[in-house]
């Protein structure tokens, strides 16, 4: 009996103690259903409160980065991109009914090849974030991704959080997955994701310095961990709004067996299925539309 009165309070001491350090930020909380679904092949945590990734420092890849980074600042200082994108994208304009369709946590062998023929029969075109190390074992699965029309956006090399690891270390979990992306599409991403959206003014900083645009979400079912199609379809609804980013997984099952009735309901409500670049394109041009209205001369009738 004694025994288990030691035994008891030490779990509730355990407990305790666990509450506090979380309440105080000194640990993550644990989402223990989640971690039930994390994927053994690849140690990849598809959610938001707990990361179990570590930097994969020995990859040749991240050792280049690292040295660009430490070594030659200049070089990120030089970096550019095709296009101009705000430094932090949280959703697109709200006068347009459109929602940008983007995946993380890819690419998945053989779920992300299923993922692009289910897209092409819906005619739909989304945003791949991208995991590097992933990435490296896969590169055909990006180059199919786009050669699809889809875009192919950065989600760090190692996929761990950002927030947690020191400044150079996440330009250089950034830079790594651009050179990865770069040598397999020839050219690098306009956008990136911080892993779970970890992220602080050093992770936006980082991606600025790295010609990324950082793009986080309005909508997120959180389908990593499986909580049933109907749940998955029910949260993304009651969730749409316009100029909305919907955040979806790659290689979720459930996902991919409830994205056609998703797709045909939100585009029942009136909505534009796009990809974040053409969601920011079009707020673009429907801010410059709104300008030129509001500066165009009023007209008289009086001669």
């Amino acid at each position: 009996m004694k025994r288990l009165v030691v035994v008891l309070g030490c779990v509730v001491g355990v407990v305790g103690a666990y509450k506090v350090a979380t309440k105080i930020h000194l640990i993550q909380p644990v989402d223990w259903l989640a971690v039930a679904h994390l994927k053994k092949a690849d140690h990849l945590f598809h959610g938001v409160t707990v990361n179990t990734a570590v930097e994969d420092r020995k990859d040749p890849y991240w050792k280049q980065a690292y040295a660009e980074v430490t070594k030659h600042p200049s070089i990120l200082a030089s970096t550019s991109v095709p296009e101009s994108f705000p430094g932090r994208i949280e959703r697109g304009n709200t006068e347009l009914k459109e929602i940008a369709l983007t995946f993380d946590d890819g690419p998945h062998y053989p779920s992300a090849h299923a993922l692009v023929q289910e897209l092409k029969s819906l005619n739909l075109r989304a945003t791949f974030f991208v995991v590097g190390k992933m990435a490296e074992k896969h590169p055909e699965l990006i180059r199919e991704e786009e050669a699809a029309g889809n875009e192919i956006a950065n989600h760090s090399f190692s996929h761990v959080n950002l927030s947690k690891i020191p400044e150079k270390e996440v330009a250089t979990e950034y830079r790594a997955c651009n050179l990865l992306l770069k040598k397999i599409l020839g050219h690098q991403p306009r956008f990136c994701r911080p892993p779970g959206g970890n992220s602080d003014s050093f992770v936006f900083r980082a991606a600025d310095d790295n010609g990324l645009s950082t793009v986080l979400w309005t909508n997120d079912p959180s389908d990593y961990a499986n909580p049933g199609e109907d749940v998955i379809l029910e949260r993304t609804l009651k969730h749409l709004s316009n100029g909305g980013i919907l955040l979806l997984h790659e290689g979720v099952k459930e996902t991919m067996s409830v994205l056609p009735l998703l797709t045909k309901e939100i585009r029942d409500r009136g909505y534009k299925i796009v990809t974040v670049g053409q969601l920011m394109r079009d707020s673009a041009i429907a801010r410059q539309t709104a300008v030129a209205q509001l500066t165009l001369p009023k007209l008289s009738r009086d001669r």
